[in-house]
């Protein structure tokens, strides 16, 4: 093999994993742009790193919540239900939203990370499945 052909086949090995981010853009409470500028940074530093998963890149495919559990599950599901894979969940950032999500995140075998959720009950692994 030579050296091109050895480079064009080690890019084509990039396995691509895929994340659901819930954001609020507006709501109660309307940090969403900034949350989510904050998780394309990281995405972007993590895959710009050869020893940080290598041979994986990490997409977000992210949405409005409005701060609705409603809203919030009814995104998720359609996440969950459409291809491709999804490996977690970001947010949702208000707490609301992360309760209803959380839920029955478990039962998907997906990872759930909040970064801002406040409420009291959902920092209770117990009540999560988690």
């Amino acid at each position: 093999m030579t050296v091109a052909a050895s480079l064009i086949h080690h890019v084509s090995t990039v396995t691509d994993l895929y994340m659901i981010g819930l954001y609020p853009f507006h709501g109660p409470w309307n940090g969403g742009a900034a949350m989510l500028a904050g998780s394309k940074i990281a995405l972007q530093q993590i895959n710009e790193r050869s020893d940080v998963l290598p041979d994986y890149r990490l997409n977000l495919l992210w949405n409005d919540t409005g701060c609705d559990p409603g809203l919030g599950l009814n995104i998720m599901f359609e996440h969950l239900y459409t291809p491709p894979t999804k490996i977690m969940i970001i947010g949702a950032m208000c707490s609301t939203v992360s309760q209803a999500t959380a839920q029955v995140s478990y039962l998907w075998n997906v990872v759930q990370v909040r970064m801002s959720s406040i409420s009291y009950s959902a920092s209770f692994c117990c009540n999560f499945n988690i």
